[in-house]
């Protein structure tokens, strides 16, 4: 996957999902979505994993929890979340639960340069 990619959906986790998360949530993101992690993407530094992230073009972007002891997670993910363009950010809680994030974190990222 190149940083410009066409993606229909996007995953967002702070870890690479395993295969038991990928295949739960494979019904409810879609064919075909990607799977990107904070983890991954930190190994080109903090300004090259927004940059990459601002790079990603997609539908929607859901950031699942994987548990209850995840949740407090949730808040970084949907700051970087911001950061993607994208039709919609969509938190997914521990039971599978969608919840729309607030559009006004996502509509308008800040530039990088």
């Amino acid at each position: 996957m190149t940083v410009s990619s066409v993606i229909p959906n996007i995953v967002l986790t702070i870890y690479p999902a395993t295969s038991d998360l990928k295949s739960k949530l494979a019904g409810i993101v879609g064919k075909g979505a990607a799977f990107v992690s904070v983890r991954d993407l930190r190994q080109s530094g903090n300004i090259g994993m927004l940059k990459a992230l601002r790079g990603l073009r997609g539908g929607k972007v859901f950031l699942p929890v994987e548990d209850e002891e995840g949740s407090h997670l949730l808040p970084a993910l949907q700051i970087l979340a911001s950061f993607i363009p994208s039709r919609g950010i969509i938190s997914l809680d521990a039971k599978g639960d969608a919840r729309p994030v607030s559009q006004g974190m996502s509509s308008s990222p800040l530039p990088l340069s």
